[in-house]
């Protein structure tokens, strides 16, 4: 997904940890991963407010359930309240 978003030149050698456990990589790993990862890419450097939304919309849910537990929680609790 963010290979193909951000094109030729991307560097996925750079992001850290593993996509199975989202949630225990430590957020300045992810920011630094990320902007290694993307700045020799076609859309250059990740910027949150640039990028995010367009990254959002291409998760897919079954995944992002299954890799970071505290979303799965968070599903849930919305679940259980608009019952």
């Amino acid at each position: 997904m963010t290979a193909r978003y951000f094109g030729k030149g991307f560097a996925a050698q750079h992001l850290p940890g593993t996509a199975d456990a989202v949630e225990a990589i430590a957020k300045g790993s992810v920011k630094s991963g990320l902007k290694r990862a993307t700045s020799p890419s076609h859309k250059g450097d990740y910027d949150k407010g640039r990028h995010s939304a367009d990254l959002l919309q291409s998760v897919d849910p079954a995944t992002l359930r299954r890799c970071a537990p505290h979303f799965e929680k968070l599903m849930q609790a919305i679940a259980t309240r608009l019952r």
